[in-house]
Formats: C-alpha cells, sequence, structure tokens
C-alpha cells in the first residue's frame, strides 16, 4: 500500500515540478535587490534541477524497477525539459544562456544519482 501511494505522489509530483520549473523559467526577471550576488542563480538551477532528477529517477524507477535505466531516463528527460525551457525563453524576453543548461545537466545528475544510491540502500 505505501508503494502504491509513493508511486501516485511521484507521478503527480514530478510533472507538477517541471511545469512549476517552466512557469518560474519563463516569468519576467525581477530585481529583489541592488546588492549582486554572484552565481545565485546557477545556484537555484542546480537545486530546481537536483529536485527534478531525484523526481525523475522514482518516476522512471517505479516503472522499471531494477533495470538500471532511471539514472539515464531521468538525466536525459530532465536535461531536455531545461534545454526546452531555456529555448522558450527567448520568446518571453529572457535570454537563453548555455551555461544554464549545463548547470541544469549538471544538477539531473547529481538529483538522479543521489536517489538511486539512497534507493540501492534500502534495497
Amino acid at each position: 500500500m505505501i508503494k502504491k501511494n509513493l508511486a501516485r505522489a511521484i507521478n503527480i509530483l514530478f510533472p507538477l515540478t517541471a511545469i512549476t520549473i517552466l512557469l518560474l523559467s519563463l516569468l519576467p526577471t525581477i530585481k529583489v535587490s541592488s546588492i549582486e550576488t554572484p552565481f545565485l542563480d546557477k545556484f537555484l538551477h542546480i537545486i530546481a534541477y537536483c529536485i527534478l532528477g531525484i523526481l525523475g529517477f522514482l518516476f522512471f524507477y517505479v516503472k522499471k524497477p531494477h533495470k538500471g535505466w532511471g539514472v539515464v531516463f531521468s538525466v536525459l528527460t530532465c536535461t531536455g525539459w531545461g534545454i526546452i525551457i531555456e529555448l522558450l525563453q527567448s520568446y518571453t524576453g529572457r535570454t537563453p544562456e548555455l551555461l544554464d543548461g549545463v548547470v541544469n545537466f549538471i544538477g539531473c545528475q547529481i538529483g538522479a544519482c543521489f536517489a538511486m544510491i539512497i534507493q540501492k540502500k534500502g534495497d
């Protein structure tokens, strides 16, 4: 019963998180303070895509457990999503950045690998 409820939650949380990242990434930038915080944007990208990578791994793991492809599918899907978002930003007045795509990829890898390690320890 717990696994079934967890699978349902992940089936909702993974796309919901992806949509939330999409919406936040396409909103116009707002300058909150005049104090420059270098790399804060990149740090937020890593956190967001790390969470997406964790949920992505769990999403694919629930579908095909013990197949070893959860990390690969998660990283490819989440990185692809990040690239699409970066490309869409040019239509919203924001500037797509190659470094954002690289940081998204790193965040996806960290999240998916973390989830895989935790999952293997739980088995």
